[in-house]
């Protein structure tokens, strides 16, 4: 959302079914989010048509990893747009069903990616140094070392809405 905002994004859309998630999306420049709690994906992939005049999206990513969400993103991306995986499917019960027919007949772009490459780092720091992209905005809690491993641990169980840093750790003698 941050980086879609920087680039001069008109439009960005978020969907999610935590309430506190679509509030983070607003705080970092979403314009538009579609609370899909308790909602079927035909609901999440006509709000994305109505809020795009029934075109879809021009970027469509994917970072929660679930079956559902991967085949939203798909439906939801326009004629010659681009889709993109981020969310990895750990623990899905069920493999996400692509309808190739439509990627072929609306000659969608479909990528996966763990982030970005290390030679954007660059332009990404460049956005930091002039100010336009503020990545403390994406931390949510600092904690130690110690504290790290249980952060992870508790991933298990819900995603937090922003990043968890390890930024405290003990001293060491060396005697």
């Amino acid at each position: 959302i941050m980086v879609a905002k920087c680039f001069g994004a008109q439009r960005i859309l978020a969907v999610d079914v935590n309430a506190a998630a679509l509030n983070k999306a607003m705080e970092l420049g979403a314009t538009d989010v579609i609370d899909a709690k308790g909602n079927d994906d035909e609901y999440t992939r006509k709000e994305v048509l109505n809020l795009t005049n029934n075109k879809g999206a021009d970027l469509s990513i994917d970072a929660a990893g679930f079956a559902s969400t991967s085949e939203n993103a798909v439906y939801c991306t326009r004629r010659g747009g681009r889709m993109v995986q981020v969310g990895l499917p750990i623990g899905e019960k069920r493999t996400p069903q692509i309808p190739m027919g439509l990627v072929a007949g609306r000659e969608i772009e479909i990528f996966g990616s763990h982030g970005f490459a290390a030679n954007d780092m660059p332009d990404i720091l460049e956005l930091v140094s002039r100010g336009k992209l503020d990545p403390k905005q994406l931390v949510e809690r600092e904690v130690s070392l110690e504290e790290g491993a249980k952060a992870i641990e508790d991933m298990d169980f819900g995603s937090p809405l922003g990043i968890t840093m390890v930024t405290r750790f003990k001293e060491f003698s060396r005697l």
